[in-house]
């Protein structure tokens, strides 16, 4: 309909450009059928990350038509100071000790199973370090609940439902450290919100945001169990350098990744198409 008005539109994929995961032969059908030619016919084309401009080059859409914006996170609100205290006694019965942070679905793709395998070897290393699952019940609930029990770590893995609003804030700022063990994903959105928390992310190179080693503000590691633990013994080590990572991480996200910033560059790219 666009195209019959003669009116530009910008195409946003959010990572489904490339197929991955449940309904393959769905997404497949439906590419054939418009997909492909959804994405061809756009004016310009939004990538979210590097990664993401390369898949459009599989599409066969050039670089003079892809505009490369990240997504963002909104400005903190300092009327509601994040709580990490107030996390502790809500969802873990106080527990004092360092833990470790998955925030998301506990489903295949997000990799929840690679962290708990991980963390098995982390726990040996580091007997009071604990491991907090934040995310709604999903296909890989039941047989982590079953991993959990044969490892014997129920004192030190806890699943607290989904969290949203303060109660993830403060999540966020009690946690050590973020881990973000995805098979697949577009741009953490989540690892952009512990680094405006002030808390490091260990994420693997599917996440798209490889910026967090640029900036030493965590580890980029494969995505493999013996990756993820090894990463997770080496940032354990030194508390105070793990914290001045998480800071440099939130002097990233502050100064590149807000709504405030991103916002204007998406309306610079709408005004030059209009006046075309």
């Amino acid at each position: 309909m666009a195209k019959r008005l003669q009116r530009p539109y910008v195409y946003c994929p959010a990572g489904s450009l490339r197929i991955f995961g449940r309904s393959s032969i769905l997404k497949r059908i439906y590419n054939e059928i418009c997909g492909k030619r959804i994405v061809l016919n756009a004016d310009q084309c939004l990538a979210i990350t590097e990664l993401e401009r390369v898949q459009f080059h599989e599409y066969g859409v050039p670089d003079s038509r892809i505009f490369l914006l990240p997504n963002g996170v909104h400005s903190p609100d300092n009327a509601s100071p994040n709580d990490p205290v107030r996390f502790r006694k809500k969802y873990t019965q106080g527990m004092n000790e360092p833990f470790l942070l998955f925030l998301g679905r506990l489903s295949p793709i997000k990799g929840p199973d690679l962290l708990l395998s991980a963390f098995k070897e982390v726990s040996f290393q580091y007997p009071l370090v604990h491991l907090v699952f934040a995310g709604p019940d999903a296909e890989s609930s039941a047989s982590l609940h079953q991993q959990v029990t044969a490892m014997k770590l129920e004192h030190r893995v806890h699943f607290i439902g989904f969290l949203s609003g303060q109660d993830k804030q403060d999540a966020l700022s009690a946690a050590s450290l973020l881990v973000v063990p995805s098979r697949q994903e577009a741009m953490s959105l989540v690892a952009l919100e512990a680094g405006l928390c002030g808390t490091p992310v260990l994420l693997t190179n599917e996440c798209g945001f490889d910026a967090v080693q640029t900036v030493d503000g965590g580890r980029v590691v494969p995505v493999d169990i013996e990756s993820l633990a090894q990463a997770m013994i080496l940032l354990l080590q030194d508390p105070a350098e793990l914290r001045h990572k998480g800071q440099r991480l939130q002097n990233l996200i502050q100064t590149h990744y807000t709504w405030d910033s991103l916002t204007l560059r998406t309306l610079a790219l709408y005004r030059t198409l209009i006046s075309k």
